[in-house]
C-alpha cells in the first residue's frame, strides 16, 4: 500500500495543472490498490487455489460410482463413504473361472474393459426395495441392462446365500458371493464369453486388504481396504486437469474414461495442482493421498462403447505427466490422487474441498 501511496503523490505533483487528470489518476491507482491489497489478502489466508494453496479451495463437482467394476457410471447427488469405498461402488465384478492367470486357491480372475471391451456397453442400477440404512445391504437390488438383453434384477438378499469363493482382483484375493446361475448364463449371452461368474462383496465382508497388494501394499497404513477398485478405494480428479488433458488432445474427453468417484472444481487452481494434496476434506469426511494414479491403456477406450476411440490420449500424457520419483511407476503417466477415507459419513454435490 505505500507504495501505491508514493505513486500517487508522485503523479499528483506531475499533474498539478490538471484536476480532471489528477481525479483520474486517483482513481485508477486507488482502484488497482484495493485489487492488489485483496489479492495479497486472499493468498495469505489460502482460500483460493494455487499449485500449493491450502484451505478452502473448492467445491464438489460430481460423484461416480461404477457398481459392476468397468461397466457403466452411475451419477448421484449423494454418496455414503465407507471404508471400503462408496456404497455399492464396484461391490460387484465379473469373473472368468478359467483364466490361465489364476493363482492357487482362488475361483478366478476379474474381467475388465482391457480384456473385455463390450463390458463398457453394461448399465448397472442400484434399487432400494427397503427403506435406506447406509452401510446395510438389506433388500437392496442390482439390475444389469445392455441394449438387446432384457434387464436382469438381482437382490442382494438372494446373493447373500450363495456360497463364497475367493477371488483375484487384481493382485489382491478376497471372499465374495457368487450371484448364481442366472447372472452367470446372462452374462454368457451378452459378452458371449464362457465361464463367467458374477460375484458381490457384501459391506459385513472384509473386502480387499490394501497392505496385501504385490506392488502397493507398502503405501498402504493398517486397516485400509477396498472394494473391487484398484488398490485403493477412491479416485478423485479435478476439473482444472480434465480442461486441460481436452484442451491438449483438442476434444472433449469424458471425466468417465478416467474412472473417478469424485470430481472437484477449484476455480484459479492451476491444472495438477492436485498433486501436492496430502490431506483434505470434503465436507465431514478426510481422505488421505496414497498414491498418485497411473495410468494404463483403459484411458484410450470409450467409456460408453469399450472401443478405442483416443489412441494418442496414453502417449500425450506421457510428454509430460511421467514420475520419476517411484519406478514402480514405470511408463504409466499419472492423473488423478487414489485416497483412502479416514472418517466416514455423507458427501454431497456442491460440498466444500478443504486442503489440509
Amino acid at each position: 500500500m505505500e507504495y501505491f501511496q508514493d505513486l500517487l503523490r508522485a503523479t499528483t505533483e506531475l499533474s498539478s495543472g490538471s484536476s480532471l487528470l489528477v481525479l483520474v489518476t486517483v482513481v485508477i491507482v486507488t482502484v488497482v490498490s484495493v485489487c492488489l491489497y485483496a489479492i495479497n489478502r486472499t493468498t495469505a489466508s489460502g482460500s483460493r487455489g494455487g499449485v500449493s494453496g491450502t484451505g478452502r479451495i473448492g467445491k464438489v463437482s460430481r460423484i461416480l460410482v461404477y457398481p459392476l467394476k468397468s461397466c457403466r457410471s452411475v451419477q448421484l447427488e449423494e454418496g455414503m463413504c465407507l471404508k471400503q469405498g462408496f456404497e455399492y461402488d464396484r461391490r460387484w465384478v465379473v469373473v472368468n473361472m478359467e483364466s490361465s492367470m489364476k493363482p492357487e486357491g482362488v475361483a478366478g480372475v476379474a474381467v475388465t474393459m482391457a480384456n473385455c471391451p463390450k463390458l463398457a456397453q453394461i448399465q448397472p442400477q442400484i434399487g432400494h426395495s427397503s427403506p435406506r440404512t447406509p452401510g446395510k445391504d438389506k433388500e437392496v437390488t442390482l439390475t444389469l441392462c445392455a441394449e438387446g438383453m432384457p434387464d436382469i434384477t438381482m437382490s442382494t438378499s438372494q446373493m447373500l446365500q450363495g456360497r463364497t469363493d475367493a477371488v483375484y482382483s487384481p493382485r489382491v484375493s478376497c471372499q465374495a458371493y457368487d450371484c448364481g446361475d442366472n447372472a452367470s448364463q446372462w452374462l454368457y449371452s451378452f459378452l458371449e464369453r464362457p465361464s463367467l461368474r458374477l460375484y458381490y462383496m457384501a459391506t459385513g465382508q472384509a473386502g480387499r486388504v490394501m497392505s496385501r497388494d504385490a506392488k502397493w501394499g507398502s503405501l498402504a497404513k493398517a486397516g485400509d481396504v477396498a472394494s473391487f477398485a484398484s488398490f485403493t478405494p477412491y479416485l478423485v480428479c479435478t476439473e482444472q486437469s480434465l480442461k486441460d488433458i481436452s484442451s491438449r488432445m483438442e476434444c472433449n474427453l469424458e471425466i468417465e474414461r478416467f474412472r473417478p468417484n469424485i470430481v472437484v472444481d477449484c476455480p484459479g487452481m492451476e491444472p495438477y495442482a492436485e498433486d501436492s494434496w496430502q490431506r483434505f476434506s470434503l465436507g465431514s469426511v478426510e481422505f488421505r493421498f496414497v498414491k498418485a494414479c497411473g495410468r494404463c491403456p483403459i484411458i484410450m477406450q470409450d467409456p460408453s462403447t469399450g472401443k478405442s476411440n483416443a489412441r494418442g490420449l496414453l502417449p500425450k500424457l506421457r510428454e509430460f505427466r511421467l514420475n520419476h520419483t517411484d519406478e514402480r511407476h514405470g511408463n504409466a503417466p499419472i492423473f488423478g490422487l487414489q485416497v483412502a477415507a479416514d472418517t466416514e459419513g455423507m458427501i454431497s454435490v456442491n460440498d466444500v474441498l478443504t486442503v489440509l
